[in-house]
């Protein structure tokens, strides 16, 4: 659930140099902020459902997608935002 006073950080670059999609930057906000502020994103996908205005089936692939890219780091249910653009040969041997 989103609360009242919660908020995520959209950064320049995150636009610039992500190159992802409306869902899909929202979802790497979403973690992104919660890793910097706590170390690492524990909530839940239903939460980053909510703030991309979609389902949590929808959103499920959207977070595989930002893990395969290397942008997120998944592990069990925590994620970690990747700051660090991937590089290209990144994507082809994480996704296939």
């Amino acid at each position: 659930m989103i609360k009242n006073d919660e908020t995520i950080e959209i950064h320049d670059w995150m636009i610039k140099e992500l190159g992802l999609s409306e869902e899909s930057l929202i979802a790497y906000a979403v973690v992104y902020t919660h890793t910097q502020e706590n170390g690492q994103y524990t909530g839940s996908l239903n939460n980053i459902a909510k703030w991309c205005g979609t389902t949590v089936s929808d959103i499920a692939p959207i977070i595989w997608n930002l893990e395969c890219r290397g942008f997120l780091i998944g592990t069990g249910n925590v994620l970690k935002a990747v700051r660090e653009v991937p590089a290209a040969d990144v994507f082809s041997k994480r996704c296939d």
